[in-house]
């Protein structure tokens, strides 16, 4: 754990490995803005709140493959109303429990289909539209 001080006035304090930010930390950027989250390899990872070092609440995660969930979450999982967006196009958005969709949501396919409807533990459940 520590800080560092980039020479175009950036600042990152929080856990590092080979020299880059990883794990939890804080960047504040030169122009005021502050980006505190999860850090992997450098990068932001996970934005939003935190407890005990997991996400917990609000917040945003890119995944190395691209895609995108923002929303709620619990113990560090999607757990609440999110949004999850695929580099492919295809988007869930409604609730999730568990790190599944489970509740009410409609999926986006990427050929223009939509399917909205009831989900449970990640699946289809019942009658959609």
């Amino acid at each position: 754990k520590g800080t560092i001080a980039y020479d175009n006035g950036d600042m990152y304090e929080g856990k590092f490995e080979n020299n880059e930010p990883h794990g939890v930390g804080k960047m504040t950027y030169k122009d005021g803005r502050v980006c505190e989250g999860i850090w992997k390899d450098g990068k932001i990872e996970y934005e939003g709140d935190l407890v005990n070092g997991e996400p917990h609440g609000k917040g945003k995660k890119i995944y190395q493959s691209g895609n995108v969930y923002e929303g709620e979450w619990k113990d560090g999982l999607r757990h609440g109303l999110g949004t999850y967006k695929r580099t492919d196009g295809g988007k869930y958005a409604g609730e999730w429990k568990d790190g599944k969709k489970h509740g009410s949501g409609s999926y986006n396919y990427p050929n223009g289909d939509v399917y909205s409807g009831e989900w449970r533990a990640g699946k289809k459940h019942g009658k959609g539209v």
